[in-house]
């Protein structure tokens, strides 16, 4: 993962390792269940009369960023099986994968979607357009919007139970 090929025992991404005879990488079922919903913010101004930004890079750790995966004609990647999500220029570097990789150590948890860096007046409406891609109900679960305030700014993170 960190730019050099290593021999790995195939049961390491076991049960979601291939499709048919494609390999599939990244593999796992992490990586395969990757949370592809998407959050628009719909036009509204910051407290200062700005049309307020929703940021959506910088998300993921530093650390997380530097992982590698290789590329060969056997291999069906990141961005052919999530389209609509992950552009193929992007690939594996795309910011909500990488949050999403990190493992909760919990059933419950929240994964940081995107933040203002920007005021937002009190009493001011958020409205997102959402595209509902991830499905709960097989297992049983919910997912939300959640702001949070911390550190000055203002993030948005999903909540998955």
């Amino acid at each position: 993962l960190l730019g050099r090929k290593v021999a790995s025992d195939a049961d390491d991404c076991n049960p979601l390792r291939k499709i048919g005879d494609m390999n599939i990488n990244p593999c796992g079922l992490i990586a395969n269940t990757f949370f592809y919903d998407k959050f628009t913010l719909q036009p509204v101004n910051d407290a200062s009369g700005q049309p307020l930004q929703f940021l959506e890079e910088g998300i993921a750790w530093e650390s997380d960023m530097r992982y590698f995966y290789p590329d060969d004609d056997t291999t069906q990647y990141l961005h052919e099986t999530y389209p609509l999500v992950v552009n193929p220029i992007e690939g594996v570097t795309n910011e909500h994968f990488i949050v999403w990789m990190r493992v909760a150590a919990l059933p419950s948890f929240q994964k940081l979607y995107g933040y203002f860096n920007q005021p937002i007046a009190k009493g001011t409406t958020l409205k997102f357009d959402v595209l509902a891609n991830w499905e709960v109900t097989s297992f049983r679960g919910s997912k939300s919007l959640i702001e949070n305030r911390s550190l000055g700014l203002e993030s948005l993170l999903i909540g998955i139970i």
